[in-house]
């Protein structure tokens, strides 16, 4: 709970006074860039190894982030983009930011990625909204999805480990040949 104090809440502590707050704040924050940058991501194997890297990066924060990680034909990341930061709650995804990250980097497919403040990583239905979204985006672009990944503290939820990804593209290969067979 430290490490997600603001400055004011920090000061309401006997003794914190406005530059010791700054100070704590300051540490956890580089404590955090500290964690990100041991733990590069340089091959996506499975999910578990995305959702270690973004746990002390993003698991803790107080607001919704969205990032898309790019991906190479061959898993290896080549960038890393956070595409919007949002409220406690929520957070707005413009699928057009999403993409034009994946397409400068000519990337091959791409992870999405979120946080939860709330400390539960089980995705909200605005989440699947989103994510089938995107993935029926991707497809059109032929840069698919290949996971959607929610972390909430030292929790995580992979809509690929849950088989959500796939049962995404099934539904929307079939929602194309409903409409091929209606033209």
């Amino acid at each position: 709970n430290l490490s997600r104090a603001s400055m004011p809440e920090l000061m309401t502590m006997e003794g914190v006074g406005p530059a010791k707050a700054a100070c704590i704040v300051a540490a956890f924050e580089l404590a955090r860039r500290k964690l990100s940058t041991e733990h590069q991501l340089v091959n996506f194997t499975f999910s578990g190894d995305i959702a270690r890297y973004l746990i002390p990066k993003i698991g803790d924060l107080r607001s919704e982030v969205f990032l898309v990680i790019s991906l190479d034909r061959k898993h290896n990341v080549i960038g890393e983009s956070e595409v919007h930061k949002g409220g406690v709650s929520s957070v707005t995804v413009d699928p057009r930011i999403v993409f034009k990250e994946a397409i400068n980097r000519l990337a091959s497919s791409i992870v999405l990625c979120h946080n939860h403040p709330s400390g539960n990583p089980q995705p909200s239905k605005s989440d699947d909204a989103l994510t089938r979204n995107l993935v029926a985006a991707g497809k059109l672009l032929e840069i698919p999805v290949l996971d959607h990944i929610i972390v909430a503290r030292q929790n995580w939820y992979s809509y690929g480990d849950h088989g959500r990804i796939k049962l995404m593209e099934d539904e929307i290969k079939a929602a194309e040949r409903t409409k091929k067979g209606e033209d």
